[in-house]
């Protein structure tokens, strides 16, 4: 999650791509199921991902894991959060939650 203009945050995803998640598909899902803009874009080293105006981290990874899950491998030990040049596992690797970014 980054913060912008003193209240407002964004949230971003990457790394779903590698599970064979298809950005625009999850994209549309996190737009209506939190009812904000997400939009695909690339980062500084060319790659995917997913941004979003506002903090969804708690439910946007507990999304991730019902929706593909199961389906596509998506484990809780593959989610992070990354945190300016931090990266920490988002369930804490004992499951317990917590975190800013969702980042499989």
């Amino acid at each position: 999650m980054s913060t912008r203009n003193k209240k407002k945050s964004n949230t971003s995803v990457s790394g779903l791509d590698l599970f064979g998640v298809k950005h625009p598909e999850a994209s549309k899902l996190f737009g209506k199921k939190f009812a904000t803009g997400a939009s695909i874009s690339k980062t500084a080293e060319g790659k995917e991902q997913i941004d979003m105006q506002g903090d969804f981290v708690g439910p946007l990874a507990e999304l991730i894991l019902k929706t593909w899950g199961a389906s596509h491998g998506i484990e809780k030990p593959a989610i992070y959060v990354v945190t300016g040049k931090t990266k920490t596992p988002f369930f804490g690797g004992g499951g317990d939650g917590g975190g800013e970014e969702a980042q499989p």
